[in-house]
């Protein structure tokens, strides 16, 4: 009985350096030489079996020769998907630098011409004067005759108009223009029934229907009397200004007061005459 064909195919070579069998025919402790490439093996109950097949340890070194196997099925190329991980941490903010600031764009155009100055919002020209009987006596202006007014200079705001002296009657015009007169007088005509009549001269010239102005009229007998009035007169300069009792056609005179009424003892203003240019 052959032991390569026992255990081995034909091709194979197997030597062995000591081997130890049991029933196996022959006796034991012979020593038997099995192919020429092998040692001898020893058939007894001594030793551990090595066995080398193509001078390589058997099944410690030795690697088959045979004809390779069928390759197996590819085995899936996509595993199970697994559990989805934790969320990861919020990444970092990425925020550039603010860059710098630009150059300022060119301006929208030249600057226009300056306009011309507008008029002063002061009045260029004014004066007012008043009379107040300041002696405590009776002020009586004849029939056709200029007002007179003991408040001159001194007491009288003015600007660019002269203004008469205390006891004066004139304005002397010194800016040309157009002016605002106004005047208010109380007092009593020395004839009964008759209203108190004054207007304004200039130059020294008749008064002017426009610029006449008619009080109230009682029949009591001898009463207190009131004329206002206002006129805008345009006016040049060196032009003389004066107020003319013009009453009962400049034929009556007129007696101004200091007080109210007889008795009283506060003094007021009797007669003002005032001007004021306006263009």
């Amino acid at each position: 009985m052959s032991i390569a064909n026992l255990f081995f195919p034909n091709d194979y070579k197997i030597y062995s350096q000591t081997l130890n069998v049991s029933n196996l025919d022959g006796v034991n402790g012979t020593f038997l030489n099995i192919g020429f490439d092998s040692d001898s093996i020893h058939i007894g109950n001594t030793g551990m079996p090595q066995v080398y097949i193509n001078e390589k340890l058997f099944p410690q070194q030795y690697q088959g020769s045979g004809s390779t196997g069928q390759t197996g099925p590819t085995g899936p190329s996509t595993g199970q998907t697994g559990p989805q991980g934790p969320q990861g941490p919020t990444g970092a903010q990425n925020i550039g630098i603010t860059g710098p600031t630009g150059p300022q764009g060119a301006g929208g155009g030249t600057t226009g011409p300056t306009g011309p100055t507008g008029p002063s919002n002061s009045l260029q020209s004014y004066a007012s004067i008043t009379n107040i009987s300041e002696n405590g006596t009776d002020v009586d202006i004849a029939a056709n005759a200029a007002m007179t007014f003991d408040q001159g200079v001194g007491n009288s705001p003015y600007k660019n108009i002269t203004v008469p002296s205390a006891g004066g009657s004139q304005f002397t015009i010194t800016q040309s223009g157009t002016y605002l007169a106004e005047i208010y007088l109380v007092g009593q005509p020395i004839t009964t029934n008759i209203s108190m009549v004054f207007g304004i001269s200039i130059n020294g010239a008749a008064t002017q229907a426009p610029f006449t102005f008619i009080g109230n009229l009682t029949t009591t007998g001898a009463s207190i009397y009131v004329c206002h009035g206002h006129a805008i007169i345009s006016l040049s300069a060196g032009n003389t200004v004066k107020l003319i009792n013009r009453t009962g056609s400049g034929t009556v005179a007129v007696k101004f007061a200091p007080f109210h009424y007889v008795g009283d003892t506060e003094k007021v203003a009797n007669a003002k005459f005032s001007l004021l240019k306006i263009a």
